[in-house]
């Protein structure tokens, strides 16, 4: 592999339209992350009213309309192993479109030049180097608050959210404004392993040698020098490159795949009045077949075998996404008491009770019972009293709403030692169960009354 050039790398500013793609990509990715954590949503009181959260304190994740807990942790999964698929498929199409136009060390890089292409003019590095500042800290901040809630970074400054502000702050200014292609080439493990991702048919960033060689200046051929091809050897396409690597050398591990060399190449050749795309993204297949046509996607193993196991994750991802959500409740006799024999005859078993309500609006839930007739039932939460009416209010997501649960029935209703009685929830204002379970009630034996 050639030699990188020394740093530090100060790419040229080119025009173009792939470019002009790696701005509308960039402008996406900050609005997105500045405008996310801001989002309103509203939701029942005492929930975040945030559109996006992402609160790992809580163990619970508010996208919009759902809200996902410790339970989901199966469709995290099989989402982040989906967009893992849909890399390796983007990559073995187009290669490294990832890192040239939607990664966010390229995009931070990218605009932290800008920043210092438009100041220097005013303030020189100092100016450059505060305003990169500036950015790392807005940067973090944003990054932050998708993992707190907004006001408790500046109001009310908590420990952990003030030291990932400052962690975050200071990778984002040593990555993007200084460590900038070296962490593309050495830090990165992307570049090593998406060479084995790629084949013949992948479209890559090339030099089209044939067109190109041998290069020489335009005064040397008008002055009838020797047959020269099209590049005319300016330069421009290592000038404007953010990795600083000639592509005329061929294919390279630095290589992102922005496509600035082929802008500049274009602005070239129309000035030259020579035909575009002596650099573009093709495959090596075009470049040594030009006239054999590429063979279409369903055609080619590799992407299809990509494209099947997305498909087939995102189905299960589609199935898991669709069984959650829901009621659940979970029942355990507390067994070191056994029963409760009172004074007037009836008997008392005590339980504890685990709710989870998945649902997008929680509502508080009444308890009822089957099988113990006349049966009275109390739930206290905490250390509140139990409740006479049996209702419990649920937390939202997949927190967990843990309750002690106290059954008494009339003298001589459990009539066996062990009776079975199904314990269902439903809401408070009447309808249909969400939540069914059973469970047994312990009794003294008969002789025993």
């Amino acid at each position: 592999m050639p030699a990188l050039p020394s740093r530090p790398i100060r790419p040229r500013p080119v025009a173009g339209r792939w470019r002009h793609a790696k701005n509308v990509v960039m402008a996406i990715v900050l609005v997105a992350l500045f405008v996310g954590p801001v989002l309103p949503w509203a939701r029942a009181d005492g929930l975040p009213q945030r559109a996006l959260l992402f609160d790992f304190a809580g163990g619970q994740a508010y996208l919009f309309g759902a809200v996902f807990g410790p339970r989901d942790l199966p469709l995290l999964l099989a989402t982040l192993i989906s967009a893992a698929l849909l890399l390796f498929l983007t990559n073995s199409v187009v290669g490294r479109i990832w890192c040239g136009f939607a990664c966010p060390q390229t995009i931070w890089t990218d605009l932290y030049r800008k920043i210092e292409t438009r100041v220097q003019r005013f303030g020189g590095t100092g100016l450059a180097r505060a305003i990169w500042l500036l950015v790392s800290f807005a940067t973090a901040f944003a990054m932050v608050s998708w993992f707190f809630e907004g006001g408790g970074l500046l109001g009310d400054p908590k420990p952990v959210a003030t030291a990932l502000l400052l962690l975050f702050t200071g990778l984002t200014y040593l990555l993007a404004a200084h460590a900038q292609e070296l962490v593309c080439t050495h830090m990165c493990p992307w570049p090593r392993i998406q060479a084995a991702m790629v084949d013949g048919d992948t479209a890559l960033v090339t030099y089209d040698e044939r067109r190109g060689e041998p290069r020489g200046a335009l005064k040397r051929a008008a002055a009838g020098g020797a047959v020269r091809g099209a590049c005319v050897d300016c330069g421009l396409c290592v000038a404007v490159c953010p990795m600083g690597i000639d592509i005329r050398r061929g294919q390279q591990l630095a290589c992102i795949g922005c496509g600035l060399c082929a802008d500049a190449c274009d602005g070239v050749m129309a000035r030259t009045k020579q035909p575009a795309g002596l650099i573009r993204f093709a495959s090596q297949r075009a470049m040594e077949q030009p006239a054999k046509p590429a063979p279409p996607l369903w055609r080619r193993p590799r992407p299809m075998a990509y494209a099947l196991l997305i498909a087939f994750v995102a189905i299960g991802t589609a199935t898991l996404f669709q069984g959650r959500g829901g009621v659940s409740m979970m029942v355990e006799p507390v067994r070191s008491r056994g029963y409760v024999l009172l004074s007037d005859g009836s008997v008392r078993n005590d339980f504890t009770l685990l709710v989870r309500d998945g649902r997008a609006e929680p509502a508080a839930l009444v308890v009822r019972t089957s099988g113990l007739p006349g049966a009275t039932v109390r739930v206290g939460i905490g250390g509140d009293a139990p409740a006479e009416d049996g209702t419990i209010p649920v937390a939202s997501g997949d927190t967990a709403t843990e309750a002690r649960l106290l059954i008494t029935v009339p003298p001589g209703v459990a009539a066996a030692d062990r009776t079975v009685f199904s314990l269902r929830l439903e809401p408070v204002g009447g309808g249909a169960p969400v939540a069914e379970t059973e469970s047994f009630f312990v009794a003294p034996p008969a002789g025993a009354r």
